[in-house]
């Protein structure tokens, strides 16, 4: 996702030259790369993100959670995108008021090989590895991420009786794949409740890249028997038409004098008006934060990652973290 790497930081992306054509959105080729031995032998490609964030980043609106999660999965990267994910309980900065570049495309599905009967919300397959091919309008810009949206999506074994090759075997797993276009393909696992690892969740998305304004249908092919139930199915198309000016706000106010040591970070920044600050690092109970020496908040932000709430100034900020239960368990 162009969007959720740029808000975790990444400035570098590595692919195999044999997947070079799924490289995210504004990433810039640099070097090829070949590794000689071992598991991960093979020529691979680099490239660099000419739309990477720092290390911190401000915000100077918020969104619920509970708004949030009702929003499409393109919706919620244009969301994060413009305006700090916060929990319902919390109120630091004025409400966002988002205008969503994502379009939903209309699509049916068909059956091109095997057996599978396609109704509203299920696909029964009655031969393995069936294929279908999923239909939809065109993205509308060449720019456009395209992301499949899978909601609810379950699956119920159908054994067949009279082969007792059959007979007590369990489906724990499922895989569909996504056969994109010649050159690329995705393969989506699912657990089912017969899976030890199985936790419950029936929400899928699919990112299918971009697919320029001419490919309006990809192959699904579905490999074990079964009834496969869902919600619902849709195809949504991101336009990176706002991109480059949202990641531009968002770097707006700069975090200088970084300094990262061992367990602990701090630098200064200048905001004009109340902002968030937040951190492209993973949430934890263990980091505690200090604005100008006093001890702050630190808010959980787009659900992973940190914040700490600024008033309009010049602030020193620091972070230091120490491992929950850590001092306790030395007798300190």
């Amino acid at each position: 996702s162009t969007i959720y790497e740029a808000l975790a930081a990444v400035k570098y992306y590595v692919l195999k030259s044999s997947d070079a054509a799924s490289a995210p959105f504004g990433y810039t080729y640099k070097t090829t790369k070949t590794v000689e031995s071992g598991p991960g032998r093979g020529e691979y490609e680099i490239y660099e993100n000419e739309y990477a964030l720092p290390i911190a980043y401000t915000y100077s609106t918020q969104m619920s959670r509970s708004e949030f999660e009702s929003l499409s999965v393109t919706q919620k990267m244009e969301a994060m995108l413009c305006s700090a994910i916060l929990e319902d309980d919390i109120s630091l900065l004025p409400e966002a008021q988002v205008d969503y570049d994502s379009v939903a495309l209309s699509d049916t599905m068909e059956l091109t090989e095997g057996d599978v009967e396609i109704s509203e919300n299920k696909m029964q397959v009655k031969e393995g590895s069936s294929k279908t091919r999923l239909m939809f309008e065109a993205a509308p810009t060449d720019d456009s991420e395209v992301w499949v949206e899978w909601k609810g999506l379950s699956y119920e074994q159908s054994i067949k009786k009279l082969n007792v090759r059959d007979l007590g075997h369990r489906v724990d797993e499922i895989s569909i794949k996504f056969n994109i276009n010649d050159a690329l393909s995705k393969k989506l696992y699912i657990y089912t409740p017969n899976h030890p690892y199985y936790w419950g969740r029936e929400n899928f998305s699919v990112n299918l890249g971009m697919l320029g304004t001419q490919q309006d249908s990809i192959g699904l092919k579905l490999y074990e028997l079964g009834d496969y139930n869902y919600d619902s199915l849709e195809v949504w198309a991101l336009p990176m038409t706002h991109y480059a000016e949202r990641i531009e706000a968002l770097k707006e106010d700069e975090f200088e004098n970084l300094s990262i040591g061992t367990d602990e970070l701090s630098g200064t920044i200048f905001v004009e008006e109340e902002k968030l600050l937040c951190f492209s690092i993973p949430y934890s109970s263990g980091w505690k934060a200090y604005v100008d020496g006093e001890e702050v908040d630190v808010v959980k932000t787009n659900i992973k990652n940190m914040g700490v709430y600024l008033e309009p100034g010049e602030h020193k900020v620091e972070l230091k973290y120490h491992t929950p239960g850590w001092l306790f368990s030395l007798g300190r």
